[in-house]
């Protein structure tokens, strides 16, 4: 187990420190720059929220289908490459990805076209000229055999694949699969395109919700530097101007940067960890009385070199990285008028983080969280009055794709941080420590 647990994370570590180099732009602006196809790195110090696109006012396509256009293109090369969506509405192009608003029954089309490796006119052709796009086969997986707990095999396969596919999967959505295909491929096309239409069901929950890439092999490595998004189906009577609703995803800082400049290296573990893996041979397993087996053997302490992991400490193989919320560096401030109910999507859209928040006044003293609707469900239960009733909380974890409705009203002249903080996954899991990420402060009207 310890063995299957330091792979993944070993493999992730490297697939991080492949991105490591300093990328030519990043996430922000609208694009209209070609050579800053994802927008300057960050931006100013206060939260600026996604644009809103409301799918029901969208142009409608040659299907008769209101249609959003999002082309997938990568700033940068190898080590530097990160991934963004551009878009168009009304002539003006963005690069910053929109949150997509849309009602229960309706129905849309969402159109991904990759430019991942080029540029395709697939954006400006009439839609009944895409073709039908088909699912890829993924290349084989080398598979690694080990020895496990008494003797029985362990499967490892590690597909690192380059990111030159893209699809989209609306993370939460409860309609039927044959409409949001996870496995249909961009590159199955000659004009590297698939249109999806799309139909919310009636039964859909309302709220926060996600979408990203699904293309297999691939969309880690997309997520992890900044292609995903959020869309969120509206109430049919919205309690709340739009005005008082803010979005805020938490993505990785890029270039990356470790939050623990003391962590060990994985450095002096790595080798000599793949070296006694591959001494190892599958053997018969050991017979044993499944009503009483032995204990999960434990293999802690782990030394190597001049770094030890044990576990009794928090000291898991690497701590995490910073996050940036909308694309600037936090902690971002976020100012919000007094004594009106405000509702914060939070959003975790790191490809691999769970953070753990907590929310603090001015003093330092904690707050109640009030959490309204989680991963898109109410907390209620009642989509049609979403905001009804709350749980109150200190703590909240949110992990990779999850999604928190938080509703506060701040008093005059109050103040409050929402921060993530100190915790472990486990003596050789990832930890974290504590970071401010959003200073909030109330305003007069």
């Amino acid at each position: 187990m310890l063995q299957s647990r330091f792979c993944f994370w070993l493999g992730l570590a490297a697939l991080i420190a492949s991105f490591s180099g300093t990328p030519t732009t990043g996430l922000g602006a609208p694009a209209a720059r070609r050579s800053l196809p994802c927008g300057p790195l960050a931006g100013p110090p206060e939260l600026v929220e996604p644009p809103d696109v409301e799918v029901w006012k969208l142009p409608v396509n040659a299907n008769g289908e209101h249609e959003l256009v999002l082309t997938v293109r990568a700033d940068g090369k190898g080590d530097s490459q990160r991934f963004c969506y551009h878009y168009a509405i009304a002539g003006v192009d963005y690069s910053i990805a929109p949150v997509l608003r849309v009602r229960r029954g309706e129905h849309f089309a969402l159109r991904v076209v990759n430019e991942i490796s080029g540029p395709s006119k697939a954006a400006w052709v009439a839609s009944n000229a895409i073709p039908q796009c088909m699912p890829m086969p993924m290349p084989p997986a080398v598979t690694n055999h080990y020895v496990g707990y008494l003797n029985h095999t362990i499967d490892d396969r590690w597909m690192p694949v380059v990111p030159v596919d893209t699809n989209i999967h609306l993370h939460g959505y409860e309609g039927p699969a044959s409409e949001e295909n996870i496995f249909l491929s961009t590159l199955s096309t000659p004009l590297h395109a698939c249109e999806f239409n799309i139909t919310i069901p009636a039964t859909q929950p309302v709220g926060t919700f996600m979408y990203h890439p699904h293309a297999h092999g691939s969309s880690d490595a997309e997520v992890l530097t900044g292609l995903d998004g959020v869309w969120i189906v509206e109430p049919d009577r919205p309690p709340l101007p739009r005005s008082a609703e803010h979005v805020i995803i938490l993505r990785y800082r890029f270039p990356f940067v470790n939050d623990n400049p003391y962590a060990p290296a994985l450095d002096s573990f790595g080798s000599p960890t793949m070296a006694h893996m591959a001494s190892l041979r599958p053997a018969p397993p050991v017979p044993y009385d499944p009503f009483d087996p032995p204990p999960w053997p434990v293999a802690f302490p782990i030394r190597a070199g001049n770094v030890s992991l044990d576990p009794t400490g928090c000291n898991g193989l690497s701590s995490d990285i910073y996050v940036d919320a909308n694309g600037t560096h936090t902690p971002v401030s976020l100012q919000l008028p007094q004594g009106e109910p405000q509702l914060l999507r939070v959003v975790n859209g790191t490809s691999d983080s769970a953070t753990l928040l907590q929310m603090r006044d001015a003093s330092g003293h904690l707050l109640p969280i009030h959490l309204v609707g989680l991963d898109g469900i109410p907390v209620s239960g009642d989509s049609a009055h979403p905001l009804a009733s709350y749980v109150a909380t200190t703590k909240l974890m949110l992990t990779s794709m999850s999604r928190a409705d938080i509703l506060m009203t701040m008093n005059p002249g109050e103040k409050a941080t929402i921060s993530s903080e100190h915790y472990c996954q486990g003596a050789d899991g990832f930890y974290q420590l504590h970071h401010d990420l959003i200073k909030i402060a109330a305003t007069t009207a």
